[in-house]
């Protein structure tokens, strides 16, 4: 035993020597670092060069994949580029190490030069360069929010009245806007509604003997084509149909699509129908339709950066824009592939925006963003306090 112990102490000793001078290198290497983050602004990647080892030797033990401390990993956190993406955690973070609230006590504490290191990382998120991302990720799928309802049925069928009147109260999410993924689902009860809605809008825009101008107007989108000597019912159906699909459905519809509204088409032909009542069976199909009620993207297997195609291009621009589906110009542009052309897509936007639809950024967008949706509503101003605030604006 006592050759044994000769043997392998002095092994030992060099090798804890050895760790300590390792550690003693990266040591100086991390103070080398921090001492380079002093008053100077860096990118996401420098500072966060400079703070992962510091995060490393101070946080991980609490704040790591199997602990998750108050419900923080800043393990995962560290691998989520780019980091303003998780700016409110982030900032707390360097909030409590800043003001010494941590590490906790017990345990090892960074100096305090290291201790301003961490506010490089926070300095680095706050001037990010947003004009880097070319990826604003992919969009879940959501139904259309009542408002896009009613405006898209307005576009497509020139609704001239709300539909969504009798609707359930539609919810807003955290963020304060009610077009979140995270609030638009679809429940049973609200099925109902958009099946009788669908009724609803198809017969009082499409009767027998239009009276009005705007049901003039929705027979003259509908039926672009009638039965003939040169085409027969079935042939006018064909394209009546599938006008009306790429329309709603905001995209070329499939063959199964066209082949499934034909035989609906026939069904209610061989039960006695009319064709314009046979059509008007299939169109009430269509408005319920998860395609036409659900805003839906193609998703691609791969975390690399691509580009939508243009007919999602073209529903983003239009509901954030118009809060409505693409109309004939942007459809066009979709169909004939040429809508991500930069000089085509600037022509649109400017061509969007100065369309009275684009009310809709200041009437729903910027309300929702600055608050101001409810006043005159739900909220009145003081007008002491608030002598701008008279009752027209209120109203």
């Amino acid at each position: 035993m006592k050759r044994f112990n000769w043997f392998f102490t002095p092994v030992f000793t060099c090798a804890l020597l050895s760790m300590e001078a390792d550690l003693a290198y990266a040591q100086d290497a991390t103070n080398q670092q921090v001492a380079g983050a002093d008053s100077k602004l860096m990118t996401g990647g420098a500072a966060l060069g400079i703070v992962r080892p510091l995060i490393e030797r101070y946080c991980i033990a609490c704040h790591g994949e199997q602990t998750q401390t108050a419900g923080i990993n800043l393990a995962a956190l560290l691998d989520q580029q780019p980091l303003v993406r998780n700016r409110e955690t982030w900032e707390r973070v360097v909030d409590a190490v800043d003001l010494g609230k941590m590490p906790p006590a017990a345990v090892p504490q960074p100096t305090h030069r290291e201790r301003q290191a961490f506010a490089a990382l926070l300095d680095a998120i706050d001037h990010f360069d947003y004009s880097t991302i070319d990826n604003p990720g992919f969009e879940r799928m959501r139904r259309l929010t009542h408002r896009e309802f009613d405006n898209t049925l307005r576009d497509l069928l020139a609704a001239d009245f709300s539909i969504t009147d009798r609707f359930p109260a539609e919810l807003t999410g955290s963020s304060g806007f009610d077009n979140s993924a995270n609030t638009l689902f679809l429940e049973s009860t609200l099925m109902e509604r958009y099946i009788a809605a669908a009724e609803r809008v198809v017969e009082l825009m499409l009767p027998d003997e239009p009276a009005t101008e705007a049901q003039r107007r929705a027979q003259a989108m509908v039926f672009i084509a009638t039965p003939g000597k040169n085409l027969t019912d079935e042939q006018a159906a064909n394209l009546v149909l599938r006008h009306f699909m790429e329309r709603a459905y905001r995209r070329s519809p499939t063959n199964d699509d066209v082949t499934r509204a034909l035989d609906q088409f026939r069904t209610a032909q061989q039960s006695g129908h009319a064709f314009a009542e046979s059509i008007k069976m299939v169109l009430q199909a269509v408005l319920i339709s998860p395609k036409f009620l659900l805003r839906i993207e193609e998703a691609h297997e791969t975390h690399e950066s691509y580009a939508i195609d243009e007919w999602a291009l073209a529903s983003r621009l239009s509901y954030f824009l118009w809060a409505s589906m693409p109309d004939a110009e942007l459809h066009a542009r979709a169909a004939d592939g040429t809508l991500d052309d930069p000089n085509v897509l600037a022509i649109q936007v400017d061509r969007m925006l100065n369309n009275p639809r684009a009310d809709t950024l200041g009437s729903i967008f910027a309300a929702q963003w600055l608050g101001f949706q409810h006043v005159g509503t739900r909220i009145w101003l003081d007008p002491i306090d608030n002598p701008w605030c008279t009752d027209t604006l209120m109203t």
